[in-house]
């Protein structure tokens, strides 16, 4: 378990080697080498294409694109149909999993970061000016962002250029608005089922 002293930076990410077969899409403001796995066409389709970012879950701190079925699946079946399917890595809270990440990965850096590989989905040669996002869980949420809130993130300020022209978001946390505890609280009504 991993603890941090209020007002102290956390302690380094330990040597992380780069992601086999993954290509950087940039670099965090903290220095976090930021990725993104390639599913290229395989319908003979010539480029320009439409690009889907995949965004995987993971609780907001565990997870990447090699470690989802789902994001796996999802990168070869978009390949098939003719898209430019990207798997992106963000920063994770606490590090500890992203190479050269220093910084906590809390809101809104892994949002930034999500942004920052909209922006260069976009500027891609590959790319024809389509982008889609499909996130899962809290890449679901993710994907949500950076279809509807324009306000939150730090690090590019928000422009047109991150809002993706199609959303697909699957079992994401989606209300943090309520944090008032009642019966709507899993972990109520878990303890209420158990006990």
């Amino acid at each position: 378990v991993q603890t941090e002293t209020l007002g102290q930076p956390p302690p380094p990410t330990p040597t992380i080697p780069p992601m086999p077969g993954a290509t950087v899409y940039g670099t965090a403001p903290d220095g976090a080498t930021l990725e993104w796995l390639e599913y290229p066409p395989t319908n003979g389709a010539p480029p320009p294409w439409p690009v889907v970012l995949l965004i995987h879950g993971g609780g907001f701190y565990e997870g990447g694109p090699t470690e989802s079925a789902q994001i796996l699946t999802a990168g070869r079946d978009l390949a098939a149909a003719g898209y430019l399917a990207l798997a992106i890595t963000y920063r994770l809270a606490p590090p500890g999993q992203i190479l050269n990440q220093t910084s906590d990965g809390r809101t809104p850096q892994q949002y930034d970061d999500c942004k920052m590989a909209a922006r260069a989905a976009r500027a891609d040669p590959r790319c024809n000016g389509k982008l889609g996002i499909v996130g899962g869980s809290a890449g679901g949420t993710h994907a949500e962002w950076l279809a509807l809130d324009q306000t939150t993130t730090l690090s590019p300020p928000s422009s047109d250029a991150d809002r993706p022209d199609v959303m697909v978001s699957l079992s994401a946390p989606s209300d943090f608005t309520d944090y008032r505890p009642g019966t709507w609280n899993i972990n109520g009504q878990r303890g209420a089922v158990t006990h």
